[in-house]
């Protein structure tokens, strides 16, 4: 997530609020370090294994857009 945002200007966060708050301090910690604007979203009844969306404001054309980590394997694929 770092390396990707250190590119452009045109950068936001949002954060899946239903997280618990030491996972979501380190990415607001980035956010700040990095000076990219962050939303925290909370959607009451909707569950999703998605923590973190980095957007941008115009598309972008990659292939992969997720980070694939131990959770991402267990709870996307």
């Amino acid at each position: 997530v770092a390396s990707s945002m250190r590119s452009s200007q045109s950068l936001q966060i949002f954060l899946n609020g239903g997280i618990a708050y030491p996972h979501l301090s380190k990415y607001i910690k980035l956010a700040n370090e990095k000076n990219v604007p962050f939303t925290i979203v909370q959607n009451k009844g909707i569950e999703t294994p998605i923590g973190l969306v980095l957007s941008h404001s115009t598309a972008i054309d990659k292939e992969q857009i997720y980070v694939e980590d131990a959770i991402f394997k267990q709870e996307m694929k």
